[in-house]
């Protein structure tokens, strides 16, 4: 449905059925229904972002945000999906963003899990992403620097080792 978003007219919202202008905000009747009827919207594309060459004047963050703003206005939960199957590091950073900037999203699933996911190459990439929204990012006056000393637990013992 972001394809050719970035248009007055939005033709594929109109072809599949929503009434979204540039001058109208179709989903805000959807969102009113939902919220009337104790419903959450499920969005996929959390993972899109406006990167790729523009030829179909495509925007899925432009659509993600008027989809958003019509569930805040409404109190619609929302829950997000990605949409692609390869999970790069600019896809897990899109998702993050989505997922934390705006803090809107109730609930996040990731859809799409192959071989490929699971694999050496990848699977690190997704826990370090699933790591990063649990845990805060450290300044960097908190890591630890060359000169200063480390504390270091040895196991089986009540000894604990400092290192300069």
């Amino acid at each position: 449905m972001h394809s050719w978003y970035r248009t007055r007219s939005h033709p594929s919202e109109l072809t599949a059925g929503f009434y979204n202008t540039a001058n109208r905000d179709g989903y805000e009747a959807i969102a009113e229904i939902f919220s009337r009827n104790s419903c959450k919207i499920i969005l996929p594309g959390m993972d899109l972002s406006e990167d790729k060459p523009n030829e179909s004047r495509s925007s899925p963050e432009l659509l993600l945000a008027q989809i958003a703003s019509s569930c805040g206005k409404h109190a619609v939960q929302i829950s997000g999906e990605n949409s692609i199957v390869s999970g790069t590091p600019r896809g897990f950073e899109q998702i993050k963003k989505n997922l934390v900037d705006q803090n809107v999203v109730d609930l996040f699933t990731y859809q799409r899990m192959g071989a490929y996911f699971f694999s050496p190459e990848h699977f690190p990439l997704y826990t370090k992403f699933i790591r990063s929204l649990n845990q805060a990012n450290l300044h960097s006056d908190d890591l630890c620097t060359e000169e200063e000393e480390t504390a270091v637990s040895l196991p089986g013992t009540n000894l604990h080792m400092q290192a300069a």
